[in-house]
This record gives C-alpha cells, sequence and structure tokens, in this order.
C-alpha cells in the first residue's frame, strides 16, 4: 500500500519556494552590488572633504586611490553581471533570468530588500573568488588544501588510475567548490581574473556535484571524507563525528585539516561542545545492553525536553520581534510626522524662489543713481521720482516677501567673493583660473541660495577658481 503523504509534499514546496526566493535576493544582492559600492565609496569622498585643509594636506592621493576604488567596482560588476546573465541555469523552470539586462538597480523597491549584511555576504564571496578561483589566491590554497590532497594521493597510491573514477570523496563545506575540483584538479585595487584554471577540464568519466544545505541533513553513504576548516563549525562537535562515523563505510578514509576554533564558542544563545583534539579522536568505551537502553530513554527525555525548549525560544523571539517591529513603527511614524511639519512647504518654496529671483532681477536693472529723488523739479526728473517710486515699491514687496519666507524658515544663503567653495553647500557651474585669487575661492556668484529648516533648499550658484592650467 502507498500512502500520500500531503504534509510532506507540501513541507518539500515550501522549502523549495523559500530556496527560490533566496535565491532571488541573491541576484538581486549581486545586481545592486555596484549601486551601493559606489554610493559608500562616495561617502568616503563626503568624509574627506569634511576634514580641515591641515588634514587633507596629509593624504594627497587619497581622492586619487578612490577614483581607482570606482573603477574596481566596476570591474567587479562587469563580472556579477556575467555571473547574472546565465542565472537561469539554476532555476528549476525555463523562465528568463532573474535580472535580466540588470534592471533592477534602478528599482527602489529591491532596494529596501537588500541589507548591509547581504552586501558584506557578497564582499566576502567576491574575496572567496579570488582565494579559490584566482593565481593569485594559490599561496593561501597551497597551505590549506595542499596537505590534505597530498595526504589523499598517498592514501591512494596503489589504486591504478583507471580505478580511481569509482572512488567518491565527500567534501562537506567546500565553498565556492575549489578543494573538491582540486581533489579531481597585493594590492587591494590590483585586477584579478578568475577562474585560473578551466572547470570542465575535469577528467572525463569523473562524477562532480555540490550540494547547499545543512551537512547533518544533506549527506549520505560516502566511503571517502575531506574536511578542511570546517568540523568546528558544528555547535555539537559530537554529532558531526558521529555522522562521519556513520556514513563511511568500512575501509573507508576521513582527512581533516583546520583548527578548532569553534563558531559558536561565545554565542550565548547558541549551544557549543568544544572538545581537544585528542578528546574528538578518543573511542567510546562499550556500554552493557542495560546502560544502552536507560541511555535512550534520557535521550527521548532529553529530545522531549529539547522540543519544548525550541518551541517557548521560537515563542519568545515572535514576540520580541513583534514588540521591537511596533516600537520601530512608532519610531518611523514620529519622524514622518516631524519632517512632514518641518518640510511641508517644501515645494512651494522651491517655486516661490523664481518669483524671488525675478524681483531682485527688477531691483538690479536700476542703476545706483538713479534710485534716489533728483533734487530739481524737471520734466525729466519727473519720470525718475516715478522710477524712484516704482523701484521703492518693487523693494518693499521683496522685503516683505522675505521677510514672510523666513517666518516659515526660509533664509539665503548668500556666499561672499573670495570664500572658500564647499560642495555641500555651494553649487559649481563652472570653473576659471583667476590671477591673483586662491585655487577653490568662489570669484562669481550667477544665483544666491535658499535654505528650509536647515535643509538646502538651493544651492548658491558660483564659479570657482581652479589652478592654471
Amino acid at each position: 500500500m502507498l500512502v500520500n503523504d500531503s504534509n510532506s509534499v507540501n513541507s518539500v514546496d515550501q522549502d523549495a519556494e523559500q530556496e527560490e526566493k533566496h535565491f532571488r535576493k541573491v541576484l538581486n544582492t549581486f545586481a545592486l552590488y555596484k549601486s551601493y559600492a559606489l554610493s559608500a565609496n562616495n561617502r568616503r569622498r563626503k568624509d574627506y572633504y569634511a576634514l580641515s585643509e591641515r588634514h587633507r594636506a596629509f593624504i594627497p592621493s587619497y581622492l586619487e586611490i578612490l577614483s581607482k576604488v570606482d573603477q574596481a567596482i566596476i570591474k567587479n560588476h562587469l563580472v556579477l553581471k556575467q555571473i547574472l546573465a546565465d542565472s537561469r541555469l539554476f532555476t528549476r523552470d525555463d523562465k528568463d533570468s532573474f535580472c535580466p539586462n540588470f534592471q533592477y538597480e534602478k528599482d527602489s523597491s529591491t532596494h529596501s530588500q537588500i541589507t548591509d549584511f547581504d552586501m558584506d555576504k557578497l564582499r566576502s564571496t567576491i574575496k572567496q573568488f579570488v582565494r579559490e578561483w584566482a593565481a593569485e589566491g594559490q599561496e593561501e590554497r597551497d597551505a590549506a588544501y595542499k596537505p590534505l590532497l597530498e595526504a589523499l594521493i598517498e592514501f591512494f597510491k596503489d589504486v591504478p588510475d583507471e580505478e580511481r573514477s569509482s572512488i567518491r570523496v565527500l567534501v562537506p563545506g567546500a565553498g565556492l567548490g575549489r578543494l573538491a575540483f582540486d581533489v579531481v584538479k597585493q594590492d587591494q585595487l590590483q585586477p584579478i581574473y578568475i577562474p585560473d584554471v578551466l572547470p570542465s577540464s575535469i577528467p572525463s568519466g569523473v562524477s562532480f556535484s555540490m550540494v547547499a544545505g545543512d551537512f547533518v541533513e544533506v549527506y549520505g553513504d560516502e566511503q571517502y571524507n575531506v574536511t578542511c576548516f570546517f568540523i568546528d563549525t558544528a555547535k555539537n562537535i559530537l554529532e558531526y563525528i558521529e555522522i562521519f562515523h556513520r556514513i563511511l563505510r568500512p575501509g573507508g578514509l576521513w582527512i581533516n585539516l583546520g583548527p578548532l576554533l569553534y563558531h559558536y564558542e561565545n554565542s550565548p544563545d547558541e549551544m557549543s561542545i568544544e572538545l581537544s583534539l585528542e578528546q574528538s579522536r578518543k573511542k567510546p568505551e562499550t556500554e552493557t545492553k542495560a546502560e544502552a537502553d536507560s541511555r535512550d530513554k534520557v535521550s527521548e527525555t532529553e529530545a522531549g525536553i529539547d522540543s519544548k525548549d525550541k518551541e517557548i525560544a521560537l515563542l519568545k523571539d515572535k514576540h520580541l520581534r513583534c514588540l521591537a517591529e511596533l516600537e520601530n513603527h512608532r519610531e518611523i511614524s514620529r519622524r514622518e510626522v516631524e519632517m512632514a511639519s518641518q518640510f511641508a512647504i517644501q515645494k512651494f518654496a522651491k517655486d516661490i524662489l523664481s518669483a524671488v529671483d525675478n524681483l531682485e532681477l527688477a531691483l538690479a536693472s536700476v542703476p545706483p543713481e538713479l534710485r534716489t529723488e533728483p533734487t530739481l523739479p524737471t520734466e525729466s526728473n519727473s519720470i525718475i521720482s516715478r522710477l524712484v517710486n516704482l523701484y521703492k515699491g518693487v523693494y518693499l514687496t521683496e522685503s516683505e516677501l522675505l521677510s514672510t519666507l523666513k517666518r516659515h524658515g526660509i533664509e539665503k544663503i548668500e556666499p561672499k567673493l573670495g570664500e572658500k567653495f564647499d560642495p555641500k553647500i555651494h553649487e559649481a557651474l563652472y570653473q576659471a583660473s583667476i590671477n591673483g585669487q586662491d585655487v577653490g575661492t568662489i570669484f562669481d556668484i550667477q544665483k544666491i541660495g535658499y535654505s528650509l529648516n536647515g535643509r538646502i533648499l538651493r544651492p548658491p550658484q558660483v564659479g570657482v577658481v581652479k589652478a592654471a592650467d
């Protein structure tokens, strides 16, 4: 009789859906790498301009280095773009690639889904490309992988070449797969070319595969195992040792390299069983049947308690997360209300600035000698008197308008000639070499600027002195 377990089917579908969702997020992270990385590098430029002139003089080539970093980011972006172009190879259907034409960078909703932690993992993956698949990583690979490969070769030295294709070697925790490949074959801005070998150069007839997942759940019956910097990733190293003991066939081999730097040693909320090398290699003593039965009962009880503890911890975690999300929502709402109050008139303010500019242009068009009343009452002076009255009316209108804007938080930003150019405040329309004036100072003011409650509403538009060619 065959029983169709619908719960198992649903669980498999949910796992597949979660895995595909995670994979889509990985692709999104790849697609957004360029904008994130360039933005981070641009923040370094802003920090540089915030330094005093004295401190900037200590690092004269800093901006040049940042420009080289920009170029390196663009080169990395091109490599990731090639990976994304073939992302369909890893999907379960024949749909188009998740990231066609690299368009996700323009999707603001996608930006909100990608975290700094996701970008940190991508940067780590880029470094791992170099470490595992570039000639520049050969020295580090030799230090870690070579002893394992030599031990494996020594163990199988008497096996004829024609029989070695039937040997199965398990390599859990293999990263980007270079160690598994080898079993079968500094300047930070320096360009790196990957791969340094052709992955498809594996000898014909050799089976090569990689599986993503929890080691405890994924791996089955194997005859030979090679582990590198892996076993100390276990929360319970005894469980790993027990699995290796169970999956190794009679006469099998386990080769391990790496220190026992237990990953969860300092994690207060995680289990961490930490054994010395001698303790991990010690064989268990033979136990009686009564002891085995007693141990099994204790294990069942502990498993039941552990299950309840996990359920309680899960509920507690959900409760704390709900409280945190509620508090975050309150804080975001408060900030949004405050920002809306302070900058509600921002669009109106930008529109009204054109009227203020026109009033200033009208006042500036009247020569200074025609802005005061003439002393002699002639016909031409009568015309001048009317012009003076018009000028005064426009001047009073401008003054009243500026006073009203100031009451609502809108104030002028009037740079002075000879003042030091500040990219955080001023907008440079053009540059020119001016004799007798310091480089980086303002020599012309095209438009004055305005601020709204301390935020730049429109930067002053100026001309800046540059060094002579």
